[in-house]
């Protein structure tokens, strides 16, 4: 879907920024990032969808930041 492809771009192209700006390490991989938190995203959305509630979505956001780069 365009609209899928054009939110992952938007996002890549804000992780490069963020990169430049000193904000994330230097080996982030911002196109990486950006595939990762999309996923992470929907996932959440189709969880929520079947009912999980706030606190376990939360559980998933703590888990998913584990793997953000410091």
């Amino acid at each position: 879907m365009p609209w899928r492809q054009n939110a992952i771009k938007r996002l890549e192209d804000r992780l490069h920024r963020a990169a430049d700006d000193g904000e994330l390490p230097r080996n982030a991989d911002p196109a990486r990032l950006a595939r990762y938190l999309n996923t992470v995203v929907f996932g959440i959305s189709v969880q929520a969808a079947n009912g999980s509630g706030a606190e376990e979505l939360s559980g998933v956001v703590n888990v998913a930041l584990l793997g953000w780069p410091r």
